[in-house]
C-alpha cells in the first residue's frame, strides 16, 4: 500500500469514528436545545415546590391562604416570588378553598418528577399547562400561635403532633436531642 493510502483510509475511518460518537451522544442525551428545555423544566418544579412551602407557611403564620403570590414577597424573610426561566412571567396560582390551591406553569417536556432533591412524582407533568392541585393538612401542618405560652407548643415525634411537657432550653454549648 502507498503511503497515501493508508492516510486517507485513516482519515476516513477518523473522521467515521468522529462521526458515529456524536450521533451516539446525540441519541444518549439528546440535543443541546431539548437538554436546554428539561432543565428549564426542572427549575419550573423547583420553583412550584418552594412556593408550595411558602403558601403553607403563610397559611399558619396567618390562617388564610395568600389572595396572591405577590402576598408572598417578604424582603425580611427574603422570599422572592420565582417567575418562569424561559418566559419571566409569574406563575399561575389559584385558590380553591380556605385549605386548597393550585400552582400551574408550562412545560416543554415531559417530566417524572425529578428534582434537585430527588424523585416526587406528585410533580410528574406532561408537555404544556399543567395545574397540580394541593391540599394543606392541618394536622400536618398546624397554624403558628405566637399568642400562646411556649409551654403550649408541640412537636412532630412518631409521626404525630405531641404536646411538650417542658421548654426545650439548652444550656449554653449544649445541644438539644432529636429523635
Amino acid at each position: 500500500m502507498q503511503p497515501t493510502k493508508i492516510n486517507f483510509i485513516i482519515g476516513i475511518t477518523a473522521c467515521v469514528l468522529v462521526l458515529a460518537t456524536i450521533i451516539v451522544g446525540l441519541v444518549t442525551v439528546g440535543t443541546p436545545g431539548k437538554e436546554r428545555a428539561r432543565l428549564r423544566d426542572q427549575q419550573r418544579v423547583n420553583d412550584l415546590g418552594m412556593l408550595e412551602n411558602d403558601i403553607i407557611s403563610f397559611w399558619q403564620a396567618k390562617r388564610t391562604l395568600p389572595s396572591s403570590l405577590t402576598s408572598l414577597n417578604d424582603a425580611t424573610r427574603s422570599v422572592v416570588i420565582p417567575t418562569d426561566p424561559q418566559t419571566k412571567e409569574s406563575y399561575q396560582y389559584i385558590t380553591a378553598s380556605p385549605l386548597q390551591f393550585q400552582l400551574c406553569a408550562t412545560f416543554e417536556t415531559k417530566g417524572d418528577g425529578n428534582n434537585y432533591y430527588g424523585r416526587d412524582e406528585s410533580w410528574a407533568h406532561e408537555i404544556g399547562t399543567v395545574c397540580f392541585d394541593r391540599t394543606i393538612d392541618p394536622d400536618f401542618y398546624p397554624p403558628f400561635d405566637g399568642d400562646k405560652d411556649p409551654m403550649d407548643a408541640k412537636i412532630f415525634i412518631d409521626g404525630k403532633w405531641q404536646q411538650l411537657s417542658e421548654p426545650i432550653v439548652p444550656a449554653p454549648g449544649e445541644t438539644v436531642p432529636v429523635r
